[in-house]
């Protein structure tokens, strides 16, 4: 897995947080808090980065054990990611209202789900054996919380159909591609 791969794949990883955001702001409408929009941000972002670390320990922890087939595993979390972002495509995107920011226990609970997709590139990036954490944390961080904050921001500016079905449909078939390329490149 090299570094293009993984900046592609947490491009399309933010997508589901770039939808949730729009929808978010939709609902919010025009009288969205500036203070709302960066605690939403912030929550989420550091939600995704603990998400995609503790996969990565437990990935490097499990490594030993799993060391027949870490290939395999990656081919697995890789398609187990395109596969729950064209299913994304398909149903409802979550949204958050003022209470759920202001209360914080559903908007934890819709950030777990968030970051499921950015666990299992933590635990594909531990058997990978690549040297790319830190950027992969660094890069998850920021994408998850601009695109939940500019979502949140310009929500009402953007077509719901639009971003909530195509855009995550194409992020699904890219990291289809990237996991067939994957699969493609693995030594049998």
């Amino acid at each position: 897995m090299g570094i293009l791969t993984l900046l592609i794949s947490l491009a399309c990883i933010s997508t589901g947080t770039f939808a949730l955001g729009v929808m978010t702001g939709r609902k919010l409408g025009s009288s969205y808090k500036k203070d709302a929009a960066l605690k939403t941000s912030f929550v989420f972002a550091i939600i995704n980065l603990l998400a995609l670390a503790l996969a990565f320990i437990i990935g490097r922890l499990l490594f030993p054990w799993l060391y027949s087939s870490p290939h395999w595993l990656v081919f697995v979390m890789l398609f187990l990611i395109s596969i729950q972002l064209i299913l994304e495509s398909i149903e409802k995107s979550p949204s958050l209202n003022f209470t759920d920011i202001v209360q914080n226990t559903y908007m934890i609970k819709v950030a777990i789900q968030t970051a499921l997709p950015s666990f299992l590139l933590g635990f594909a990036i531990a058997m990978a054996s690549t040297g790319y954490l830190a950027a992969a944390l660094f890069l998850s961080a920021l994408l998850t919380f601009f695109t939940i904050l500019f979502g949140i921001v310009h929500g009402n500016t953007f077509n719901q159909t639009v971003l909530h079905s195509r855009l995550q449909l194409v992020a699904g078939i890219v990291m289809l591609i990237i996991t067939i390329r994957f699969l493609l490149q693995i030594n049998i």
